[in-house]
């Protein structure tokens, strides 16, 4: 069986890791880099995600896209502050720590929602 370690941030890599493990400061910087992991798993493999909650979360969603199932995914939060706002204006993702954020799309001004896409890996955002 195939392990693959994504840490997003400073999280330290957990004791005994057998596997690929890949360290970036960002999500962005993450994708190429886990897009060519997904392309190469086979049935069996497994993943754990490490990092802020809204990296982890976009990790799931690209991974479930790609095939991979629920099971295969282990998910651990570090920092739960920041939270993806999709735009239901324009479709843009924005990230934040606060209550309301400036789409990066549109710029037209969102209150984060409680409601949670998975597919999306973001919370609605709605026009104020």
């Amino acid at each position: 069986m195939t392990a693959t370690i994504l840490i997003v941030g400073d999280a330290p890599v957990p004791p005994g890791t057998v596997g690929r493990v890949g360290r970036f400061e960002s999500w962005n910087e993450a994708v190429s880099w886990f897009d060519s992991v997904l392309a190469s798993a086979l049935v069996g493999w497994r993943c754990t995600v490490i990092g802020p909650e809204s990296a982890v979360r976009a990790a799931r969603a690209r991974a479930l896209a790609a095939g991979a199932v629920d099971d295969e995914i282990t998910m651990l939060v570090t920092d739960s502050g920041s939270r993806r706002v999709y735009c239901p204006s324009c479709g843009g993702l924005s990230t934040t720590r606060a209550s309301a954020v400036r789409c990066s799309g549109c710029s037209i001004e969102l209150v984060v929602g409680e409601h949670f896409s998975p597919v999306l890996a973001a919370h609605l955002g709605s026009p104020c």
